[in-house]
Protein backbone atom coordinates (compact mmCIF):
# COMPACT_ATOMS: atom_id res chain seq x y z
CA UNK A 1 0.00 0.00 0.00
CA UNK A 2 2.90 2.56 1.12
CA UNK A 3 4.27 1.95 -2.63
CA UNK A 4 1.59 3.45 -4.05
CA UNK A 5 1.61 6.61 -2.58
CA UNK A 6 4.30 7.95 -4.18
CA UNK A 7 1.80 6.64 -7.84
CA UNK A 8 -1.26 7.69 -6.21
CA UNK A 9 0.90 11.65 -6.09
CA UNK A 10 1.63 11.62 -9.31
CA UNK A 11 -1.82 10.85 -10.60
CA UNK A 12 -3.71 13.66 -8.22
CA UNK A 13 -1.04 16.72 -8.64
CA UNK A 14 0.22 17.61 -12.07
CA UNK A 15 4.16 18.85 -11.36
CA UNK A 16 6.70 20.08 -13.74
CA UNK A 17 9.34 17.48 -14.38
CA UNK A 18 11.84 19.51 -12.16
CA UNK A 19 9.87 19.00 -9.14
CA UNK A 20 7.99 15.84 -9.75
CA UNK A 21 11.53 14.09 -9.47
CA UNK A 22 12.58 15.83 -6.17
CA UNK A 23 9.15 15.11 -4.41
CA UNK A 24 9.02 11.28 -5.17
CA UNK A 25 12.42 11.31 -3.51
CA UNK A 26 11.49 13.32 -0.32
CA UNK A 27 8.53 10.79 -0.73
CA UNK A 28 10.01 7.72 -0.96
CA UNK A 29 12.55 8.55 2.02
CA UNK A 30 9.62 9.56 3.94
CA UNK A 31 8.15 6.00 3.62
CA UNK A 32 11.59 4.42 4.44
CA UNK A 33 11.76 6.15 7.89
CA UNK A 34 8.60 5.28 8.44
CA UNK A 35 9.05 1.56 7.94
CA UNK A 36 12.21 1.59 9.77
CA UNK A 37 10.42 3.05 12.91
CA UNK A 38 7.78 0.87 12.59
CA UNK A 39 10.34 -1.92 12.86
CA UNK A 40 11.80 -0.56 15.44
CA UNK A 41 8.64 -0.02 17.51
CA UNK A 42 7.99 -3.74 16.74
CA UNK A 43 11.38 -5.08 17.94
CA UNK A 44 10.94 -2.64 21.35
CA UNK A 45 7.51 -3.92 21.95
CA UNK A 46 9.07 -7.65 21.78
CA UNK A 47 11.93 -7.11 24.40
CA UNK A 48 9.65 -5.13 26.62
CA UNK A 49 6.72 -8.27 26.43
CA UNK A 50 9.87 -10.00 26.94
CA UNK A 51 11.26 -8.48 30.04
CA UNK A 52 7.57 -7.77 31.43
CA UNK A 53 7.29 -12.14 31.48
CA UNK A 54 9.63 -11.62 34.19
CA UNK A 55 7.84 -9.42 36.70
CA UNK A 56 5.24 -11.26 38.32
CA UNK A 57 1.59 -9.26 38.57
CA UNK A 58 1.88 -6.38 36.41
CA UNK A 59 -1.03 -4.13 35.37
CA UNK A 60 -1.04 -5.56 31.91
CA UNK A 61 -4.24 -7.65 32.54
CA UNK A 62 -6.04 -4.30 33.31
CA UNK A 63 -7.93 -3.01 30.10
CA UNK A 64 -6.37 -0.35 28.08
CA UNK A 65 -2.94 -0.59 29.92
CA UNK A 66 -0.99 -2.65 27.81
CA UNK A 67 3.40 -3.56 28.42
CA UNK A 68 4.34 -0.18 27.79
CA UNK A 69 1.98 1.97 30.43
CA UNK A 70 2.50 -1.36 32.76
CA UNK A 71 6.98 -1.06 32.19
CA UNK A 72 6.59 2.73 32.38
CA UNK A 73 4.48 2.99 35.84
CA UNK A 74 6.86 -0.50 37.20
CA UNK A 75 10.18 2.18 36.42
CA UNK A 76 8.78 5.10 37.58
CA UNK A 77 6.79 3.43 40.89
CA UNK A 78 9.50 0.93 41.42
CA UNK A 79 8.59 -1.00 44.51
CA UNK A 80 4.99 -0.56 45.81
CA UNK A 81 6.07 -1.83 49.54
CA UNK A 82 7.75 1.96 50.04
CA UNK A 83 4.56 3.60 50.00
CA UNK A 84 3.11 1.52 52.88
CA UNK A 85 0.21 0.38 51.21
CA UNK A 86 -1.20 3.52 51.00
CA UNK A 87 -2.60 5.02 47.74
CA UNK A 88 -2.46 8.62 48.69
CA UNK A 89 1.35 8.47 49.16
CA UNK A 90 1.25 7.15 45.51
CA UNK A 91 -0.55 9.78 44.45
CA UNK A 92 1.17 12.55 46.14
CA UNK A 93 4.50 10.93 44.22
CA UNK A 94 2.74 10.64 40.91
CA UNK A 95 1.64 14.29 41.36
CA UNK A 96 -2.30 13.49 41.04
CA UNK A 97 -3.15 14.75 44.46
CA UNK A 98 -4.83 18.03 44.77
CA UNK A 99 -4.91 20.78 47.47
CA UNK A 100 -7.99 21.54 49.58
CA UNK A 101 -8.91 24.74 49.51
CA UNK A 102 -11.28 24.84 52.31
CA UNK A 103 -12.36 27.73 54.72
CA UNK A 104 -14.72 26.77 57.76
CA UNK A 105 -17.55 25.21 56.27
CA UNK A 106 -16.77 26.21 52.30
CA UNK A 107 -14.51 24.12 50.06
CA UNK A 108 -13.94 24.71 46.97
CA UNK A 109 -14.56 22.38 43.66
CA UNK A 110 -11.69 24.35 41.90
CA UNK A 111 -8.21 23.52 43.67
CA UNK A 112 -4.76 23.03 41.85
CA UNK A 113 -2.67 19.83 41.22
CA UNK A 114 0.28 19.04 43.21
CA UNK A 115 3.15 19.81 40.94
CA UNK A 116 5.72 17.67 43.32
CA UNK A 117 6.90 14.22 42.50
CA UNK A 118 7.49 12.53 39.36
CA UNK A 119 6.43 13.51 36.15
CA UNK A 120 7.22 10.64 35.04
CA UNK A 121 5.14 8.62 36.68
CA UNK A 122 2.69 11.11 36.58
CA UNK A 123 2.53 11.03 32.59
CA UNK A 124 2.28 6.90 32.38
CA UNK A 125 -0.53 7.22 34.94
CA UNK A 126 -2.82 9.71 33.05
CA UNK A 127 -1.97 7.92 29.92
CA UNK A 128 -2.74 4.55 31.43
CA UNK A 129 -6.26 5.80 33.20
CA UNK A 130 -7.38 7.12 30.02
CA UNK A 131 -6.64 4.09 27.99
CA UNK A 132 -8.51 2.21 30.60
CA UNK A 133 -11.45 4.91 30.44
CA UNK A 134 -11.73 4.08 27.08
CA UNK A 135 -11.48 0.47 26.89
CA UNK A 136 -13.50 -0.81 29.65
CA UNK A 137 -17.04 -0.37 30.01
CA UNK A 138 -17.20 -0.21 33.98
CA UNK A 139 -14.62 2.98 34.07
CA UNK A 140 -16.36 4.65 31.11
CA UNK A 141 -19.61 4.27 33.32
CA UNK A 142 -17.83 5.64 36.37
CA UNK A 143 -16.11 8.82 34.38
CA UNK A 144 -18.79 9.58 33.03
CA UNK A 145 -20.72 9.78 36.61
CA UNK A 146 -18.11 11.81 37.61
CA UNK A 147 -18.20 14.33 35.21
CA UNK A 148 -21.29 15.17 35.81
CA UNK A 149 -21.18 15.37 39.12
CA UNK A 150 -18.71 18.67 38.99
CA UNK A 151 -20.04 22.15 38.97
CA UNK A 152 -17.56 23.40 36.92
CA UNK A 153 -15.92 23.40 34.28
CA UNK A 154 -18.23 21.44 32.16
Amino acid sequence: MAHKLPQAADRSCHLPDALRLSINLILRSSLEHIRALERQDQRLNAALAEHMVAIPRTLDPIPGIGPLFAAGLIAEIGNINRFDANEGKVAKYAESKWRKTQSADFTTDQTRLTCTGNHYSRYYSYKAGNATRMCDVEYVAYYERKYREVRAHQ
